[in-house]
């Protein structure tokens, strides 16, 4: 099979279902959404992308098909941005696929499937799922229930709780914000964060 061959098979992909990239927050630099969209745009898929601005990498991407500029954060309210979401998938038409670019976008969408799916192609998880996976404590829990390796990790609720476990952590350690909401309105950390000894750990705490 020749390189064509395959780079043809590859992109063999159903183009009548457009796709609407949505996303929570402003980060008009990144890479995860430019490469969604000059996946599927060079596949023929018509894909519309949710923007800071004109300006942003996606916005000016040759492969996008429709921009609309929107800065839906934690703090709107979530039967708002539903309400407009369903807006703008009866716009797009086809019943749109929902690609979600972070957790809280994910977490927002599939909470809101029963009202979403009259409008939009959606996934059909089970409940609760989708935040428990966003979640990192949520994540590690599924984890260890289902016997997929892990990496050891600890939640401690008080300074108290931390200096108790204190010996049993190996550093350097990766502190992270736990749940998808909370990361971005109360962080403890500003993003995944390396810590290299107990004394560090604790001064941060």
């Amino acid at each position: 099979m020749t390189s064509r061959e395959v780079s043809e098979k590859i992109l063999d992909f159903d183009t009548s279902l457009p796709v609407l990239l949505f996303k929570i927050g402003r980060y008009p630099i990144h890479h995860g959404i430019v490469g969604v969209i000059r996946s599927l745009g060079r596949a023929g898929i018509p894909v519309t992308a949710i923007t800071e601005d004109l300006l942003t990498p996606a916005s000016v991407s040759r492969h996008l098909k429709r921009r609309i500029v929107w800065t839906p954060d934690v703090y709107s309210d979530p039967a708002q941005v539903i309400e407009r979401l369903v807006v703008i998938g009866q716009k797009i038409g086809k019943k749109p696929i929902v690609v979600c670019t972070d957790d809280e976008a994910a977490t927002l969408v599939a909470e809101a499937s029963d009202t979403l799916r009259e409008t939009f192609t959606l996934p059909d998880p089970l409940p609760g799922l989708v935040r428990s996976l966003a979640s990192k404590r949520g994540l590690n829990e599924l984890c260890r229930s289902a016997d997929v390796p892990t990496p050891y990790t600890l939640f401690p609720k008080s300074n108290a709780e931390l200096e108790a476990l204190i010996d049993e952590i190996q550093f350097p350690i990766v502190v992270k914000n736990i749940e998808p909401w909370q990361r971005i309105r109360t962080p403890e950390v500003p993003g995944t964060t390396l810590i290299q000894t107990p004394a560090e750990l604790l001064e941060r705490a």
